[in-house]
């Protein structure tokens, strides 16, 4: 779940609610076309994206490999429980017994496995203590990763409407807004990368013809 919402950008309800066949492996894209909601009044249920609208999304191929383990492990655990696999849903992430998950269950288990990692490293004897705050991880929510998706493209100079449209926003402006820090650094690497190139010292112009 870590490295496929790093590596897409997804929205925890679309997370949740991928199915194996949303993934083609062979051109390592991901469909995007729907979304989990949880509600006391309706409980859990299946509707169309935010934005109402269907998505290709593209991850690397060491994405898809990882996703391919995962669903190999997944079959094992079908065939131990036999009967009791829920054999009518193939959603990609679920219960013990192939239940859909809830939409928040990302979300908790996040937080717990950063708080029980970061005991661990405190914990750790073998770790010199001032060396400790290397391994710590912050403590951030889920939803935090789709921001970094978004962040270390836009940072990385990737065109802002494809960001955008990796995202699910219905604008651009959408984008912008949410993501103005970091179109800000961006911007700034930008100026300071004219400053290089055009303040080098000691290197001779070329001399053209049209000169």
């Amino acid at each position: 779940m870590i490295t496929l919402t790093i590596f897409s950008g997804l929205r925890q309800g679309e997370l949740t609610a991928l199915k194996w066949e949303d993934i083609d492996m062979k051109n390592y894209v991901i469909n995007v076309n729907k979304s989990s909601l949880y509600t006391p009044e309706n409980g859990m249920y299946i509707k169309s994206t935010k934005t109402g609208t269907d998505r290709l999304v593209s991850v690397p191929e060491s994405v898809i490999t990882i996703m391919r383990k995962y669903k190999l492990s997944k079959d094992e655990s079908k065939l131990k429980l036999g009967e009791l696999w829920n054999k009518e849903e193939t959603y990609v992430f679920t219960t013990f017994n192939g239940n859909p998950i809830f939409p928040s269950t990302p979300s908790k288990w996040f937080t717990k496995f950063i708080t029980k990692h970061n005991e661990t490293i405190e914990n750790d004897s073998a770790i010199p203590k001032d060396e400790k705050s290397k391994y710590l991880l912050k403590n951030v929510n889920f939803h935090g990763l789709r921001h970094t998706n978004a962040t270390v493209l836009i940072n990385q100079n990737v065109d802002i409407a494809a960001v955008s449209k990796r995202l699910g926003h219905s604008k651009i402006s959408t984008t912008t807004d949410i993501y103005t820090h970091a179109l800000l650094k961006s911007d700034r690497a930008a100026s300071d990368s004219l400053h290089n190139l055009f303040n080098k010292k000691n290197i001779p112009l070329k001399k053209h013809s049209n000169f």
